[in-house]
């Protein structure tokens, strides 16, 4: 069973960094993914991947906005 997000450590080794901005549930699935892990690179690539989605649908948002779709 994977930890709880309150139970991971803030500091040293297995460090989880929480970032603002991203929903709290799709963050816990991160956090819980890169502990798992342990590996900075694999926790920078979720990350990458998140802000990714997060521009693609801004774009997405925008457009709709100006109804450009």
């Amino acid at each position: 069973m994977l930890p709880m997000s309150k139970n991971l450590p803030d500091e040293g080794e297995g460090a989880v960094k929480r970032i603002s901005g991203c929903p709290s549930l799709f963050m816990e699935i991160l956090q819980r993914i890169a502990y798992r892990l342990n590996s900075f690179k694999a926790y920078a690539l979720i990350v990458s991947q998140w802000l990714y989605l997060d521009y693609l649908l801004s774009i997405y948002t925008i457009t709709r906005l100006f109804n450009v779709v």
